[in-house]
């Protein structure tokens, strides 16, 4: 502290600034006249800094989550901080990580002192890294932790699986496994007793007998000393052997004198203890004689660490070493909640190809599927009779390889023969009007107009297989020639202003000429999609102008231009046949557009 005096310029009695313990002090002034003088004593008082003393409960040293109490004494106010968090004085809080508080006290004088510890919080959650793989097999699960990883089946309780940084189990379909980490604080060791404390326990006499204890060893612990009761000066001896007194694990001799003989005498011994049943702890043969009990014993003699079962004589006998000093580790650890980790198992796609027969010198289409894969031929194939194979890899980067399947190139002309009605061309009487006669395209009055026929493949994505043209005759009947492979197709029409049709189940095209009628049935066509335009007579419906698969008031203004335009002559707007475009082929229009006809295939 820094000292005052007045007028300034004189001396003081201690030193200034002043760093002792409190006193008094004294101020001398001399003026410019050579006159001195000095001021009465001043106090100076020295207060003293609190002493802080810190209390941790439970530890120093805690697991992530648990809770933390600090207690400081010796000042009047307290202030903790770690820059995380405040902790009141002497209030449990859980700590966020491991940190080193400080604690400032402030006693009734105002003065202050700071105090710090550190605190170990182990936050041993695992870091997981999972596996997926396609089909069954092997995954190789990983994890890392500061301590033990246990690998387990369950979140919580179930056997125990494996242990370490790494598990590879195998698995046939997705599975949870769940690991954890525990983490060793720290250590300590447990003393404790066991046996009679003396041969105080019933009568009994020196002995050297080959006779011995038996005793279990529990868990892993030190015989750190017994109490012998020796019959003569000279050397103790005694051993530890195996559960059959075959094999001597441990042996330790003292040297007693004449002034021990007879008194309980501490025998350090410090073997290690291996957990096992039938140990067996024997007086040495050139061991002097030692006290032994002949009654009051009462086995078993117990703790959790070992277990003095009996002796080789009697269940009242009690042979050679009493009170015993056991010293056990205990290990204090932290262990966190268990991780889930995941094994993924992704199944092979199920991958199929179709055999192919087509007529030589034509290009197929090969079939496999799902879409999206590749085939071992060329697709389309125009080659010679062989097989083929695909493969595909869907979206988790499974891969699945199809059996083989046979392109068999066949010289082949299969014949289709149809009979099918336009709604719009209808007459009656089973006729259609000779429309491109009417439209002065064709002179014949046995033809109605050109169609397309289409064969389609029976699975998705009902692929073309070939088309053709041909003339639709008055009647309702046309015939066509395709060079595709024998086999089963659907059969699509279509026609300049008639919604397409196809076939309601798909057709055998074989060497023989197929037939296929239209007009019989409205189960016919798929979904049943055709007019009644005569008692037991069905006919495709009439209107798709644009041709977009839907009878609807897109078509109407392609209509009311021709008619406005008084056109005549070959327009897909002559919806009768008639030859000319006017107002005869609107009602037809009109209704379908109301009935929401459009096209219906698969």
């Amino acid at each position: 502290m820094t000292l005052t005096g007045n007028p300034t310029g004189g001396i003081f009695s201690v030193s200034n600034p002043y760093l002792g313990n409190s006193t008094t002090y004294t101020y001398s002034y001399t003026n410019a006249f050579g006159c001195s003088s000095t001021s009465p004593p001043a106090t100076i008082t020295v207060n003293s800094l609190p002493a802080l003393s810190v209390t941790v409960i439970p530890d120093d040293t805690i697991c992530n989550g648990s809770l933390l109490t600090l207690n400081a004494q010796g000042a009047s106010t307290y202030s903790w901080t770690n820059g995380q968090n405040t902790p009141a004085n002497n209030i449990a809080f859980t700590p966020l990580a491991s940190s080193t508080y400080t604690v400032t006290g402030v006693n009734a004088n105002g003065c202050s002192s700071t105090s710090t510890i550190p605190i170990m919080v182990f936050n041993q959650i695992p870091t997981v890294t999972e596996e997926t793989r396609c089909g069954a097999g092997v995954v190789n699960l990983s994890a890392s932790g500061s301590g033990a990883l246990s690998w387990y089946s369950q979140s919580t309780g179930g056997s125990l699986l494996n242990t370490g940084n790494t598990f590879s189990p195998a698995v046939s379909s997705t599975t949870t496994y769940y690991v954890n980490n525990t983490q060793v604080m720290s250590t300590s060791n447990v003393i404790s007793t066991l046996g009679p404390l003396n041969n105080s326990i019933g009568t009994g006499a020196q002995s050297t007998l080959a006779q011995w204890l038996t005793y279990n060893v529990l868990q892993a612990c030190t015989l750190q000393s017994v109490v012998v009761y020796p019959g003569a000066a000279g050397n103790v001896i005694l051993e530890q052997r195996n559960a059959t007194g075959t094999v001597i694990l441990n042996t330790t001799s003292i040297v007693v004198t004449p002034s021990q003989v007879g008194t309980a005498v501490t025998m350090i011994l410090n073997w290690p203890f291996v957990p096992g049943n039938g140990y067996r702890i024997y007086r040495n043969t050139a061991s002097v004689a030692l006290y032994r009990n002949s009654t009051g014993g009462a086995y078993p003699y117990s703790n959790s660490s070992v277990s003095i079962t009996g002796n080789s004589v009697s269940a009242n006998n009690y042979w050679w070493a009493y009170n015993w000093t056991i010293m056990t580790p205990v290990v204090n650890y932290c262990t966190s909640t268990r991780v889930p980790v995941t094994a993924t198992i992704n199944p092979f796609p199920t991958v199929t190809v179709s055999n192919i027969n087509a007529c030589a010198g034509n290009a197929v289409s090969l079939v496999g599927h799902p879409a999206g894969g590749i085939y071992s031929q060329p697709n389309p194939y125009s080659g010679p009779s062989t097989s083929y194979t695909y493969t595909y890899t869907d979206t988790n980067g499974c891969t699945g390889i199809s059996s083989s399947a046979s392109i068999t190139m066949d010289t082949c002309s299969l014949t289709l023969n149809l009979k099918l009605f336009l709604q719009g061309y209808y007459l009656g009487s089973g006729l259609m009007q000779p429309t491109l006669m009417n439209e002065g395209v064709i002179a014949s009055s046995s033809i109605t107009d050109a169609i397309i026929i289409e064969l389609h493949e029976t699975v998705p994505p009902y692929a073309t297989a070939s088309s053709t043209t041909t003339f639709l005759n008055t009647n309702g009947t046309a015939s066509c020639t395709f060079h595709v492979p024998v086999g089963s197709y659907y059969i699509a029409i279509k026609h300049r202003n008639t919604i397409e049709t196809w076939s309601s189940n798909p057709v055998v095209l074989s060497t023989s000429a197929a037939t296929y009628d239209f007009t019989v049935a409205d189960n016919q066509a798929y979904e049943e999609n055709m007019k009644e335009v005569e008692s037991g007579i069905w006919a495709f419906y009439s209107g798709d102008i644009n041709l977009d698969d839907n009878i609807d008031l897109l078509d109407a203004p392609f209509l009311e231009n021709d008619i406005n335009d008084f056109y005549s002559g070959y327009y897909a707007t002559d919806l009768n046949g008639d030859g000319n475009v006017d107002l005869l082929d609107s009602p037809m229009l009109e209704d379908n557009t109301t009935a929401f006809i459009f096209s219906a295939h698969p």
